[in-house]
């Protein structure tokens, strides 16, 4: 079974991934770290995936989601903005995972859909970076899940 790496409030996942800690909604860290439906997720990143301090414009990123989905026995999470107004940006996230029948390996799935007016903005300047961080979690999360 995968878990996540935990030290203080913050899960780390991958080198894009620079902390993401579970909060209330008024961005309090929360000290039991698993997540549940109703909580928030504080999230951190580098753009593109990168170890230690990323320089220059654009080179970090932040979002605020709450957990909206959460299904322990298909190994499924959802999640959704919530620091913008909806007309603004609103974001959906998707993780799962999941058994392939024919060879019997773990797929990783994981899908944001963006809308609202800052969604073509995002869209323009970030989206061949973030497509690259998706791609440094499904590797980090495979890497991890195949240690012995």
């Amino acid at each position: 079974m995968l878990s996540p790496v935990e030290h203080n409030s913050q899960i780390r996942t991958c080198p894009n991934s620079r902390s993401m800690t579970l909060t209330d909604k008024s961005k309090t860290p929360l000290s039991d770290h698993r997540p549940e439906l109703g909580k928030y997720a504080s999230i951190r990143v580098n753009i593109p995936p990168q170890l230690g301090e990323p320089s220059g414009w654009f080179s970090t990123g932040s979002a605020f989601a709450k957990i909206d989905g959460l299904d322990h026995e298909n190994f499924c999470v959802t999640w959704t903005t919530a620091n913008y107004p909806y007309f603004l940006l609103h974001t959906k996230r998707w993780q799962s995972l999941s058994m392939d029948k024919n060879t019997g390996q773990t797929r990783y799935f994981t899908v944001e859909a963006f809308g609202g007016l800052l969604a073509y903005i995002i869209w323009l300047l970030l989206a061949s970076k973030l497509q690259i961080g998706f791609q440094a979690m499904a590797d980090s999360l495979k890497k991890h899940s195949e240690k012995e």
